[in-house]
């Protein structure tokens, strides 16, 4: 199925691979972030000056080559400050983990910083640690069940490739998998009283 994309790749830009957003992922967000780390910018900002440095650094190129362009200096970037995207990588593991709660307000009108908004990004942090807690019990109870290791693997595979960029979104596909390994804790105390 993924087929025509990799011919479509190979055509455009001369490699044969499934995606051509690997060099714009490394350069506009893990590499941004390295340098928003370095800088204390807001990453927004860094970004855009690094898509501005792209745009007349690549002027003229092909579409292969800008995607090495892309690729190659994302690279430099990340590797000659490894520490700094170790720690703006666990940031956004962190960040991953928290509620996600501008898309809310957004959709409710309400304004950050209201009494609304704080009880609701209170009663998201309760439903998540409740979610967690549960999850982190089954884990110790249950290391190698079926839903508490498939949990626990797609989690790590998540944390370790998601990068700097990560923000609540990308936990959408564990959620499934830690709501129902933190069950296998509740229906356990469950079991456990009756």
């Amino acid at each position: 199925l993924a087929g025509g994309w990799v011919v479509r790749n190979l055509a455009t830009f001369g490699e044969l691979r499934l995606t051509s957003v690997g060099g714009v992922n490394l350069y506009l967000h893990r590499a941004a972030y390295v340098e928003a780390g370095r800088t204390g910018e807001p990453v927004e900002v860094v970004r855009g000056r690094l898509a501005d440095e792209f745009e007349r650094q690549t002027k003229g190129l092909s579409e292969a080559d800008r995607s090495r362009w892309l690729e190659r200096e994302g690279q430099a970037r990340i590797t000659a400050h490894p520490l700094t995207y170790v720690g703006q990588h666990v940031r956004g593991v962190v960040r991953m983990l928290g509620p996600g709660h501008d898309e809310f307000l957004q959709l409710t009108g309400l304004q950050r910083g209201s009494a609304a908004a704080r009880v609701i990004r209170a009663l998201a942090f309760a439903q998540l640690a409740v979610i967690y807690a549960g999850f982190m019990l089954t884990l110790w109870r249950r290391p190698t069940g079926g839903v508490t290791l498939a949990a626990a693997i797609l989690f790590l595979y998540v944390a370790l490739i998601g990068g700097p960029e990560m923000y609540p979104r990308f936990r959408m596909p564990l959620m499934p998998f830690l709501a129902a390994a933190a069950g296998v804790a509740l229906s356990d105390g469950f079991r456990s009283r009756t």
